[in-house]
């Protein structure tokens, strides 16, 4: 299994980066809209488990494992599906207009 190193890694992060930040605005705007759908519907798959009065009281714990591994799902499901978090995309702007200045410590 091939993996990358730290500064390949580092180089690959900054690539797409610079990538985002000269997408067109309507491309983000509907990348933001599918990763927020697709984080909502891991919170909501959350709240329908979570509001169960019997796992609430025959099974607290069960319920803090299943939240503790849903809401990375919807995460992962967002970086398979190629959407983007729109809070992603500003940060990318911020650095490319230099308001910001990314440090990255190794």
């Amino acid at each position: 299994m091939a993996a990358y190193t730290p500064t390949e890694a580092i180089e690959l992060a900054s690539r797409s980066g610079a990538k985002k930040g000269y997408m067109r605005p309507e491309a983000i705007l509907l990348s933001a809209i599918s990763a927020g759908c697709l984080l909502s519907f891991a919170s909501a798959s959350y709240l329908i488990i979570g509001t169960s009065p019997k796992l609430q009281e025959d099974a607290p714990g069960l319920l803090k494992m299943v939240g503790a591994l849903i809401f990375p799902f919807g995460l992962v499901i967002i970086t398979l599906t190629g959407a983007d978090l729109c809070t992603a995309s500003f940060m990318v702007y911020g650095i490319l207009h230099k308001a910001a200045k990314l440090i990255l410590k190794i």
